[in-house]
Formats: structure tokens, sequence, C-alpha cells
């Protein structure tokens, strides 16, 4: 008998550790609930407590009445509860167990509590057993994906690389679609085994600078992921466009315009540009660097030549030119300085109209008509005193009025030598001479005429009335006779002449077409010449040597 004692203790203390290990197992994979005041209870186990959507879990278990499984038909609902989301699963039992393999989908990741509802055949409840089982549902998917380049140019090929995988896991899903969304612009294409491997052909209108590209993968199962990825485009000069408000610019105005650079996408950039201006004859008159789409200012000079102007711009691809007009323009700046008139070409061509100057007073007016020839920018200047009397005046001249008191305080040198530089003046024709005072002109001819034949037969040897035989001369010794006071004043009156007029005529400027015969004093009338054998030419009037009387 004691045998028998101490063998069943024996082989219960083997078996403890058993019991204690299938208990535990029971807490960790087995619930059961008995509702207070009911005659039933539910005994649920479940293989995985968190899951990707997709997974497969069994859920199993049994029902009792009174601690008896249960042995009529009798109808199950499953209930998965989140905060926000619900699902329902129906299972009808017919011996009082039950086995439940579902594939969970489509459903939003979180933590779902399972609670079961049992009725009868007729659709009675039975009862309601709530929150037996958690279950942690995961629907992401990682991915991990990149461009081969992140910087383009239009027209180019966006290759997209990478790899999707659960989160769960990290294991690549098996299949999934890609939505890929570029501008607004949806792309889309398939994955198998988790390898993403796709081309997308960029437009060639494309905007530049940077852009976001949108990836977007969900599998069969309604796991999903998202991630976002930057290209940048380069941008590409498509046309360059010179801006003008009008074409026709006045000299003395300044010239504003604007230069744009547009992209392939017809939208402005910024750029470096070379502008450079150039006039009517071709000449390059102005260049500098500037950014494109800053406004660009030149300043035109008053002597700005009329005619077609051109603009010329470039940049690193591209070119462009634009033309303007400058018309002609002739007008003076007219300024009266003391008794002075300085009268200013401020046109851009030569002002060849004879200038008309209207001297108004009480006891006297006179008209001055006035040769101009002026170039752009050249100032003459209009001597009123030199020309009037000495009163007070009104000046008109180009519907310009001034106030003059005239009063003229030149020496009799200076009068004498002024007028036979206005004489000069008026006949090589300068400007700022007169063109209407031809009295005076001929006046000063006749006078210089008469000094210059008063001097070529006061130098001849002999007069043309008076012929002398000739006679033989020895050969003596010739002494130096003393010259007279008178004498010396003479050539001395006649060296100051000469150096006047050659004075006079060099300040006058002559072209050089009319310098080409020098200076030299003709007779008006032919002079009676002797036969070679009996008496030598007379000798001609130089002004390189001093005038002198002969003695016979």
């Amino acid at each position: 008998m004691k045998k028998r004692v101490y063998l069943l203790v024996l082989m219960f203390l083997l078996c403890l550790p058993f019991i204690s290990a299938e208990d535990n197992e029971t807490e960790t994979n087995e619930s059961t609930q008995i509702p207070d005041n009911s005659s039933y209870s539910i005994e649920m186990n479940i293989d995985k407590t968190r899951i990707q959507l997709g997974d497969v879990i069994t859920i199993g278990g049994k029902v009792f009445e009174n601690n008896n499984l249960v042995e009529d038909q009798i109808n199950m609902i499953f209930y998965f509860t989140s905060e926000i989301y619900q699902n329902e699963i129906y299972l009808s039992v017919f011996d009082g167990t039950y086995t439940l393999s579902p594939k969970l989908k489509n459903l939003p990741r979180g933590t779902y509590d399972i609670s079961v509802e049992l009725k009868d055949f007729n659709g009675n409840t039975l009862e309601y057993f709530e929150n037996l089982r958690d279950l942690v549902i995961d629907d992401k998917l990682i991915l991990d994906v990149n461009f081969d380049k992140d910087q383009l140019i239009p027209g180019d090929k966006l290759k997209v690389l990478g790899t999707i995988q659960r989160n769960l896991d990290r294991n690549n899903i098996p299949l999934g679609d890609v939505t890929l969304t570029l501008d607004g612009i949806e792309y889309t294409t398939e994955i198998s085994n988790g390898n993403l491997d796709y081309e997308l052909l960029l437009d060639t209108n494309i905007k530049s600078n940077y852009h976001d590209v949108k990836i977007r993968v969900e599998d069969t199962y309604g796991n999903s992921g998202e991630t976002e990825l930057k290209m940048y485009i380069i941008p590409q000069q498509n046309s360059l466009e010179i801006g003008l408000d009008k074409k026709t610019f006045l000299p003395n105005e300044e010239l504003i315009f604007l230069v744009s650079i547009y992209d392939q996408a017809s939208e402005e950039i910024v750029e470096d540009i070379n502008v450079q201006i150039y006039d009517t004859k071709g000449k390059k008159i102005f260049e500098e660097s500037f950014s494109s789409g800053s406004e660009i200012r030149y300043l035109l000079t008053e002597d700005s030549l009329p005619g077609q102007w051109k603009i010329r711009v470039e940049s690193v691809k591209l070119e462009s030119e634009k033309f303007i007009e400058i018309p002609i323009v002739e007008t003076l700046d007219i300024e009266l300085v003391a008794q002075t008139l300085n009268i200013q070409n401020s046109g851009n061509v030569r002002y060849t109209e004879p200038l008309e100057i209207l001297a108004i007073s009480e006891d006297h007016n006179k008209t001055l008509n006035i040769r101009t020839n002026i170039k752009p920018g050249e100032i003459i200047s209009i001597d009123l005193y030199k020309e009037l009397k000495d009163l007070d005046y009104e000046i008109n001249v180009l519907n310009q009025t001034f106030q003059v008191k005239i009063k003229d305080e030149r020496s009799f040198g200076s009068k004498t030598s002024d007028f036979l530089k206005s004489i000069t003046g008026q006949a090589i024709r300068l400007p700022g001479s007169g063109d209407n005072d031809s009295i005076s002109y001929v006046f000063g001819l006749i006078i210089i005429s008469l000094i210059i034949l008063s001097a070529f037969f006061f130098n001849k040897k002999e007069f043309p009335k008076f012929k002398r035989k000739k006679k033989v001369q020895k050969f003596k010794s010739r002494v130096t006779k003393p010259v007279k006071e008178e004498d010396n004043q003479e050539k001395k009156e006649i060296e100051d002449f000469k150096a006047r007029i050659l004075k006079d005529i060099e300040k006058s400027e002559v072209k050089k077409e009319e310098k080409k015969e020098p200076f030299a004093v003709k007779p008006f009338f032919p002079i009676p010449q002797e036969p070679k054998k009996e008496e030598p030419k007379p000798k001609r009037m130089s002004f390189d040597k001093p005038l002198t009387k002969n003695k016979w």
C-alpha cells in the first residue's frame, strides 16, 4: 500500500512541470470569458498578435453552455474594432469548436480588439464577449528609391530605381502598383518582387529649377507607402528679347531698354549679357555687361549722328539685334556774353543756313547776315561792337531777343586790322563772316589792289613811258650809300603790311585745295618789254625782299 502511495507522489512531482508549462501557454495564447449570470462561456486561441495586411492568422477555440460544449448549431460574429474602423467575420459552429483563418486586407493600420457575439439559429443574441484578444495590424511599406541623377535638362529621361519592402519583416512585396506624380500629372507602373526600375521621359518645355516628385506604392493587400524626391531642371536659354518703348530717339535723349531671356517654358530667367551700341557708321560707341532683366540706360550725345543705330545683345547661347532711328536735328544755341554773340551748333549735322541778326535801336537799325557752316558742337562768335555803332540795341535772332549796349573801345590800328580780317573772311567765306556787306568787301579789294600795284610800279627799274638809251657802264667798285631815314620808315610800313596780310591768310584755315596756287601779284595790264638784246627783263616784285627805289 505504501509503495503505491510513493509511486503516486513521484508521478505527481514528475508531471508538475508539464502542467505548469501547459497553464502558461494557455495564458499566452488562450483566453476564456464567462459573463456573469450567463450559461455561455468561450475560449479563444490566436497564433499571431501582430500582422501585416495580407498575412493569414488562425483563431480557434470552444463555446460552452453550462461548462459543456454546445452541441446544437450556433452562429458566431467576430468583430475586429479599432478606434476608427470595424470589420466583421461570420462563422457557424455545430459541435462547439471553431477555427477561423481570415486573410485581413484593406484595413487601416492600428490595434484592433477582437470581440465575439453568439446568436441562435433564429438570429437572437445569446451572448456578447467583448475584447477577447488584441491584434496589431500594420499596413506600411518602406520605399528605398532614388533617381539615377537629380539634375536634368528638358527632354531627358528620369530614371527611378529602388526596392519596396514590408514594414513588419522587411521582405520585398511580391506585386504592387506604383504612382509617380510630377507637376500634377500622374504616371503609373507595376513592380514585381519589390524591385522598381522605371523611366519617365520629361517634356521639352518642362519648367526650370526644382520639382517635387511624389512616389506612392500599394500592394494587392492594401499595404502602402510613399516618399517625395526632388529633381532640378537646368534652365535652357530659348529666346532673347530687347524691349524698347519706341524706335525714334533725339540727340541728348536717354536711351532706355530692357533685355529679357526666356527658357524652354517661356519663363524669364536671369543670365549674364553683353550690350553693344553702334552708330550709323557702324562704329561701336558703347559696350558693357549686365544681368538680363535689368534696365539699361545710355545717354545720347548732342552730336549723335542721324540715321539708323544698332543695339546688339549677346548671351552665352543667344544673340539679338534691334535698330533705332535718330532724326536730323538742326538747331543753334545762342548766348550773349558782354558785346559778343556766341553761337553753338547743338544739332547733329553741319548747320549751313545763313543767320540773320536784326539790331534795332532808336537811331539806327541794321541787319547782319552771317554765314554759318558750323560743325556739330562748334561755336562761332560775333563781336557786335565791330558791326554796330555805339548805341543801345535790341538784338533779335532766331526768335530770341537780347539787350546790349555797344561801345567800341578798339584803337585805330585794331579797327584797321579787324577790317582787313573781315574782308579776308568774306573772300574765303569763313563761318561767322558777313554775307551781304558787299560794298565794304569791294572797297577793301580796291584798296588792296592799289597798294599792290603801287608797290609793283615803285619797285620797277624804269617806267614804261620813258625810254632811255642804254649806256655802257664800266665796272666800278660799289659804294654803299647811307640809307635815308625816310626810306627805312617806308620799308618798315611795307613789311608790317605784308606780315598782316600773311597772318590773316594763315588764320583763315583755307582748305588745301585752295592753297595749291602760290600767292603772286600780277599786274592788271601788260607792261611793255624792250628787246632782250637791248635791255634785260624787269624783275617782278617779291615779298621776300624789301622794296627799294632804284636810282637812274
